[in-house]
């Protein structure tokens, strides 16, 4: 916090930003059309360094078949939730949203999001990871009470690695890490050396994905 750091858009002169949202428009209705800023997915470090890419994640909804998801997370000690602790609405291992969770209350809200059917993962610094599949979202109306409790990781360990490339390594890398098929972070890498990193990482099993 309080510390500038460089961010760099990788080909953004060259490729802009894109849109692929199909939507329909009936005669005498009102369709709204909202724009949703993504940070979380949209920044990722350099490897090591510290730079930052800028990868704009936009997510167009459409408000008129759109609902929400809501819920508390608490943890099992009474302790407070860590900054940064992110409750991940994905579908089929892919993040269509998430929201920072309140570090007060424990309260969070997800959405708008488009009627169907999610999988929730909660991601909080140095607590076990958390998981509800099949939540339902209706349109127009929200969900409520999923609610989580965290426990605190027995052990924490990082994971690094290197990407290589036959030729120059380009820009717009992003390494996944995954747990039991659910995305938990995600992160860029050192466009000299091809080096990446997670830090902090609860003790288990993962898939790492370039």
């Amino acid at each position: 916090r309080g510390t500038a750091y460089p961010l760099i858009v990788p080909s953004g002169a060259q490729t802009g930003i894109k849109f692929n949202h199909h939507f329909t428009l009936s005669a005498d209705e009102i369709t709204v059309l909202s724009f949703d800023f993504d940070v979380r997915r949209s920044v990722h470090q350099r490897g090591h360094q510290d730079v930052f890419n800028l990868r704009p994640t936009l997510r167009l909804i459409d408000t008129v078949v759109s609902g929400s998801i809501a819920g508390t997370v608490t943890t099992s000690d009474a302790a407070p939730l860590p900054t940064g602790t992110v409750v991940s609405a994905q579908q089929s291992g892919v993040e269509v949203a998430s929201a920072m969770v309140d570090g007060t209350t424990g309260a969070y809200t997800i959405g708008p999001v488009l009627a169907g059917t999610y999988d929730l993962v909660v991601i909080a610094p140095g607590y076990e990871f958390q998981s509800e599949t099949g939540v339902v979202v209706t349109a127009q109306q929200q969900t409520t009470g999923h609610d989580f409790t965290l426990t605190a990781a027995a052990g924490l360990g990082d994971v690094s690695g290197t990407v290589t490339f036959a030729t120059t390594l380009p820009e717009n890398v992003t390494v996944q890490l995954r747990w039991s098929g659910f995305l938990v972070a995600s992160t860029g890498i050192d466009t000299v050396t091809g080096a990446y990193g997670f830090t902090g990482v609860p003790a288990g099993t993962y898939d790492v994905v370039a």
